[in-house]
């Protein structure tokens, strides 16, 4: 380290610490950040509240990937750099925003010979450097190190429109480039400011990425990198997460990171009561192909009425050549009604018809703030007791809707027991109690008892 103590430094990114027990089963996993100080090493044994890692919260470093000498390139003071004092009189250089977007401020270790070791580390803006040019270093000291902006979130009222973004699914002021595919990285030109980042698939694929002026790049030509990886400092956004990773990891990371805010503060809420909110946001998904049903395109349906209308064109057939019969080219009949009128064409010798299996739709999970979901919901009593009563209402109305009570919301407001937990349907009619005495009781109770 900066002390000449020899130390183990993490050099990669998503690095991960399990603890095992003797029989080979985890306890505890932990994320290892990048440049974090390790205390232990592979395979030892160590007692419980021992420390394993340590790592400043507040910075960013960025670390020197190979031993060598420091060459500083696009540095010009008053352009690309200023000189600021820092504590004890020491002065440091930081980066700042260049007005020539052509200039790249970045750091490269090369050799006695000046042979590049290690490619160009593109400096973001607010970069403060702890090196001089041409200081020798040892592979694992700090380069560079970035604040980060973060303390303004430590105390509630920081969190709370943290929570807000999450809950609403806003998309973050300030995201971060996330990869869609597994690849090595290889860079590109840099134009006005702008990196291009081509991720080269092992099927052939590749996906070029932009990474806006300023931002710090996170990941290093050559590395490998699955999907859903950020190519750059940000926050993430949901929808990209969505997009990439599924509806799963969406879930995952909505409640870690709600659970986050409140964590800091101390407060311990169970996961359940977030999932249900979560569960909610989820609730409906966008049709990318109609297939034969009545959907149309992009119609954003009920997760639940997706798959019943699924589920009833698969007891259905299409007609496609009508024979002898009465049926129209192109109608959805019921697959038995269908068969019994081939039976009784061919008992008659007549021509029989043609049918083909119907299409079923497929869909694109979504992902909806709580204010749009609540007001998209199928029950308009659920709606109405939200926000803009007297629309949804009319609307209701006018359009002769029918609320079947399917939801949480609906139930509780009209004073019925909530399709959740023992109020399930399936369990309403279950009879609790002693074997002998469900025997006693069951003739006059008759169907009651399952």
């Amino acid at each position: 380290d900066e002390a000449g103590v020899e130390v183990t430094r993490c050099m990669v990114r998503h690095a991960k610490l399990f603890i095992m027990d003797k029989d080979g089963n985890q306890n505890a996993s932990f994320n290892v950040p990048y440049g974090s100080t390790i205390f232990v090493n592979d395979g030892d044994e160590v007692p419980a509240k021992k420390i394993l890692i340590k790592w400043d919260p507040y910075t960013d470093i960025i670390l020197a990937r190979e031993t060598g000498v420091v060459s500083l390139k696009d540095f010009i003071e008053g352009e690309t750099y200023v000189v600021e004092s820092v504590e004890g009189g020491k002065k440091q250089m930081v980066v700042v925003e260049a007005r020539d977007r052509k200039l790249s401020p970045h750091i490269e270790i090369v050799d006695k010979t000046d042979k590049i070791l290690a490619g160009g580390t593109i400096l973001p803006v607010k970069a403060t450097l702890v090196v001089t040019d041409k200081q020798k270093m040892d592979r694992g000291q700090t380069l560079v190190k970035i604040p980060k902006d973060i303390g303004k979130t430590r105390d509630i009222t920081g969190g709370l429109p943290r929570v807000a973004e999450l809950f609403e699914a806003r998309k973050p002021a300030n995201p971060a480039v996330m990869t869609e595919i597994n690849g090595t990285i290889r860079f590109g030109d840099t134009k006005r400011g702008v990196r291009k980042i081509h991720v080269m698939g092992v099927d052939g694929e590749e996906r070029t990425y932009s990474i806006p002026y300023g931002k710090h790049v996170i990941v290093h030509e050559g590395d490998y990198i699955n999907a859903g990886t950020n190519l750059c400092e940000g926050a993430i956004s949901p929808d990209d997460i969505l997009h990439v990773l599924g509806p799963a990891a969406v879930r995952d990371y909505l409640v870690n990171e709600i659970q986050e805010v409140y964590r800091l503060q101390g407060v311990k809420i169970n996961d359940k009561h977030i999932e249900v909110i979560v569960g909610q946001m989820m609730q409906k998904v966008s049709v990318k192909d109609p297939g034969d049903t009545w959907f149309l395109e992009e119609d954003r349906v009920a997760k639940r009425d997706f798959f019943v209308e699924n589920d009833r064109i698969f007891k259905m057939v299409i007609v496609n050549e009508v024979g002898d019969s009465d049926l129209e080219p192109g109608s959805m009949i019921d697959r038995a009604e269908f068969l019994e009128i081939n039976k009784d064409l061919k008992a008659d010798g007549q021509e029989l018809a043609t049918y083909r299996k119907p299409k079923p739709a497929t869909f694109e999970p979504i992902l909806m703030g709580i204010t749009r979901a609540s007001l998209n919901t199928e029950s308009f009593i659920s709606a109405a007791s939200f926000q803009e009563t007297t629309r949804v209402l009319t609307d209701a109305s006018t359009a002769g809707k029918t609320d079947y009570l399917q939801g949480l919301k609906e139930n509780v407001a009209v004073g019925r027991l909530i399709p959740a937990g023992t109020g399930t349907p399936g369990f309403r009619d279950i009879l609790v109690g002693a074997h002998d005495i469900g025997e006693e009781v069951a003739p006059e109770l008759g169907d009651a008892v399952a």
